[in-house]
């Protein structure tokens, strides 16, 4: 490989814009995020990526699936909401099934539902779980699953496009499923003002002290998504929903030890909504293909 070559593989580049003016905004370890100067997204070296898998245990084991199911009510409750439609009879398409609970319900309720989920621990959650759903979540990438494009009216992804390299392209690829009125239903955390979380994610002793996920490789803002979005193709309502008001799915942050503590806190933010207020929420986009 030749010194200009060796260069070029070197240079950081956005994942949006593909712009190559960015700066470093945190380093803890072998963790590096970038935010590009142009469009303002953060995310990390795609060719340095860490792992910290030890906290899965923590929020996925048995001792947490009731305050779980709670949660992923709540979500479909959300999801209808913003959808404006009954679930009876909807081809849904969900990327990143996970453990499986959102899944479950939603055939519950009438969906013609169809999963991919490629991590290999939330697979076998869903088999230990709920074994009936297996023949109707891929256990691979979209594009080695064989699902019919401009097939589905709704496709989920719920704490899953902040793990895709290159989003812009998947986005796209994605697109080619729904029909022509078909919607796309994201989640993803809110990580704008990312040091002042990440303290407070080190208090509580989340990710072994990284400020986000080791393995969130894009950090998302309400502006940055909508952004991505649209270079996707898609027009998109982007809003937020409290994460701190959540007793469900703060109680499973917090050990049981906790839950007065945990109670009050959901309290003072259901009443005050400063989550919301200063972008702390997680961020909710309901997306169309745009018309061309």
């Amino acid at each position: 490989m030749d010194k200009y070559s060796q260069i070029k593989k070197n240079i950081i580049c956005c994942p949006i814009c593909k712009n190559i003016v960015v700066k470093t905004i945190y380093r803890y370890e072998e963790m590096c995020i970038y935010k590009c100067l142009f469009c303002c997204m953060m995310f990390q070296d795609y060719g340095n990526l860490t792992s910290c898998d030890n906290h899965l245990e923590r929020f996925y084991g048995e001792s947490s699936f009731n305050s779980r199911v709670k949660v992923e009510e709540g979500r479909m409750k959300r999801i209808l909401s913003y959808i404006k439609s009954d679930f009876a009879g909807l081809r849904v398409l969900e990327i990143g099934s996970g453990t499986g609970i959102l899944a479950a319900l939603l055939i519950k309720n009438g969906v013609f539902y169809f999963g991919i989920e490629p991590s290999p621990f939330f697979y076998n959650k869903i088999l230990e779980k709920f074994p009936e759903i297996k023949e109707t979540v891929y256990n691979c990438s979209l594009s080695d699953a064989n699902i019919q494009k401009n097939s589905f009216d709704i496709i989920i992804m719920v704490d899953t496009l902040e793990h895709i390299t290159y989003p812009n392209d998947f986005l796209k690829e994605l697109s080619c499923y729904l029909k022509e009125n078909g919607k796309l239903y994201i989640e993803v955390p809110n990580e704008s003002l990312l040091g002042f979380k990440g303290y407070l994610r080190k208090v509580v002793g989340l990710y072994s002290g990284y400020p986000t996920h080791p393995n969130h490789v894009n950090m998302f803002t309400q502006a940055s998504l909508k952004r991505l979005l649209c270079s996707a193709g898609f027009n998109s309502r982007v809003s937020q929903f409290s994460i701190l008001g959540d007793y469900a799915r703060m109680s499973i942050i917090f050990s049981e030890n906790y839950n007065l503590l945990t109670h009050l806190i959901c309290v003072f933010f259901q009443l005050t909504k400063l989550d919301i207020v200063f972008q702390q929420g997680n961020i909710l986009a309901v997306s169309y293909k745009a018309n061309l």
